[in-house]
């Protein structure tokens, strides 16, 4: 009986090495080939400069090591601002504080929103866009160009020089902030907009140039960087 168990047991035994073995290299399979995938998905958005996705607006402090205000103030050289209006009111005013402090340090701000004098007909397209009424798009447009206006008065010579106001009256899908223009570390945050939902419902991609990857070879980067740059050129200075 002794010698029967003790066959049993080194079948078992075997039979379980077996099973490791097998289900060890299905593992290892599985890894190799996904890994690869993984790895040509990690090299296909290095190239396209893409080094951090934000689901929604949430994400954006959760998952960030530092504030939106900290991060702003990274812009080494220059601030571009691209959008439909800043998130701003009388009792949040972080943004703005954000931007006097570049200032501060001798940086550029440039700030490029909606017109608070947009044909009605663009408004309406935005209200749809954005799943809210006409007249709620029109007063948030004028009560954030009202801030930034008497926000603007309270800087020091020095620093209204070094801003730079611009208004334009094009439809677009996406804001963002785009740092050092020119430079070789330039980066963006883009905060892309849907159809039909309020702007907290948007999400966001951050961006950063590959100096290896030449313009030309049209990269995510580097279309929404273009897009950017024509839509600031084309903007009219602001009346103040």
């Amino acid at each position: 009986m002794s010698e029967f168990f003790k066959d049993a047991l080194v079948d078992i035994a075997s039979n379980i090495i077996w099973i490791i073995i097998l289900t060890a290299g299905s593992c290892l399979l599985y890894l190799v080939k996904n890994g690869f995938k993984t790895l040509k998905l990690f090299i296909r958005l290095k190239k396209n400069g893409i080094i951090s996705f934000f689901p929604n607006r949430d994400s954006y402090t959760r998952d960030r090591p530092q504030s939106l205000e900290k991060y702003l103030e990274t812009a080494e050289h220059s601030l571009l601002y691209v959008g439909h209006w800043l998130a701003v009111s009388i009792d949040q005013k972080n943004i703005l504080d954000t931007f006097r402090n570049i200032l501060l340090n001798k940086k550029t701000v440039t700030i490029v929103m909606l017109s608070d004098n947009l044909n009605p007909e663009i408004i309406t397209k935005y209200a749809n866009f954005f799943g809210r009424p006409a007249e709620d798009i029109k007063k948030q447009i004028e009560n954030c160009w009202a801030i930034i206006d008497e926000w603007r008065l309270k800087l020091g010579a020095e620093e209204q020089k070094k801003l730079i106001l611009k208004v334009h009256s094009e439809f677009i899908g996406h804001s963002a902030f785009l740092f050092d223009l020119g430079q070789k570390k330039s980066k963006a945050l883009i905060d892309q907009k849907l159809w039909g939902l309020d702007r907290k419902n948007s999400y966001g991609i951050e961006f950063i140039a590959n100096q290896k990857i030449d313009a030309e070879e049209n990269t995510l980067f580097f279309r929404y960087m273009n897009s950017i740059i024509k839509l600031n050129d084309h903007a009219s200075d602001k009346n103040i």
